[in-house]
């Protein structure tokens, strides 16, 4: 991948995933759906990209 930050091609690394919609709820026994955001960092210059 090119790193947006950096601009060299490297790999990254996945740092964090989160579910921003529909807000997560105990009650709805439906952990897989939804709409999720990853967080990736350059391997290179440590800069995080989502």
């Amino acid at each position: 991948m090119i790193c947006a930050h950096c601009g060299y091609g490297t790999t990254q690394t996945s740092r964090n995933v989160r579910r921003i919609a529909p807000k997560y709820d105990d009650s709805l026994n439906d952990p897989k759906g939804g709409v999720f955001e990853k967080t990736w960092s350059c391997d290179y210059c440590d800069q995080v990209t989502r």
